[in-house]
């Protein structure tokens, strides 16, 4: 296995594979604002396999403003037919990554870079956004039983809000097809899934900020957060304020 740290924030991991007859590319986005793409492929020239796992941290992609739209991706598995015209954009990308990182040329983590935006920037492309498709008015949620479910899975998503539930996840938990959860809580709730997870993970947090004495590191951890940093980042998105500021804040307000 070989990691290579490109800068700050991106990373690139690559490992053998057994050969894939197809292309294969899985997408996960965390909570914590990280971004994983894995691939899985087979070099035609060299007849190796390999497997590579592109890592994004949150801090990287707060430079493009305009990739804000991965917070709300889930987990996704995609094959890609030889041939097709998406296996044809991937696949010399996931190979030019693979000979780069065992190569030594000039500019080598410039590239890598480069190549590893172009396969977020494909990926994302390629994703089927759902929440695109117009919703006429949910009309499943006329049926009590579909709309029960997106009360079910509410519930759910607030008693694992330590150890947030993917989409995917949640779906499966109430027995729903994950498009019909997405929209249907939106139509009922006004927000999606996740700004409603961020929304209750800060009020649980202001909870704890004023009526408890334990420190910004135990309530992140408490939240589910992989570190204080993304805690804070979370807080002040939401709030304005850093955890800290809005404690001072509120200790003031009842004292």
């Amino acid at each position: 296995m070989l990691n290579i740290q490109i800068c700050n924030g991106l990373k690139i991991t690559l490992s053998p594979h057994q050969k894939c007859r197809n292309l294969q590319l899985e997408m996960t986005c965390f909570l914590d604002g990280r971004l994983d793409i894995l691939i899985s492929g087979f070099h035609s020239v060299q007849k190796k396999g390999y497997k590579i796992q592109l890592t994004f941290e949150s801090v990287y992609l707060q430079k493009y403003p305009e990739l804000s739209l991965v917070q709300t991706l889930d987990l996704k598995v995609h094959q890609y037919q030889q041939g097709s015209a998406l296996s044809c954009r991937f696949e010399p990308i996931a190979d030019s990554i693979f000979e780069y990182t065992e190569a030594q040329p000039m500019l080598k983590e410039m590239m890598l870079e480069s190549l590893a935006l172009q396969i977020l920037f494909h990926a994302l492309e390629d994703r089927k956004d759902c929440d695109k498709t117009p919703c006429f008015h949910c009309r499943f949620l006329n049926i009590p039983s579909e709309k029960q479910k997106i009360m079910q899975a509410r519930v759910l998503a607030m008693i694992h809000l330590s150890e947030p539930l993917s989409i995917p996840a949640l779906a499966r938990a109430v027995h729903i097809n994950e498009c019909y959860l997405k929209k249907g809580f939106k139509e009922l709730f006004g927000t999606s899934i996740y700004d409603f997870i961020q929304q209750e993970r800060v009020r649980k947090a202001k909870h704890f900020l004023s009526s408890s004495r334990i420190s910004i590191q135990q309530i992140a951890l408490e939240l589910g957060y992989s570190n204080t940093s993304n805690f804070t980042n979370a807080f002040k998105k939401l709030t304005g304020l850093s955890p800290t500021e809005w404690q001072k804040i509120s200790v003031k307000a009842f004292a």
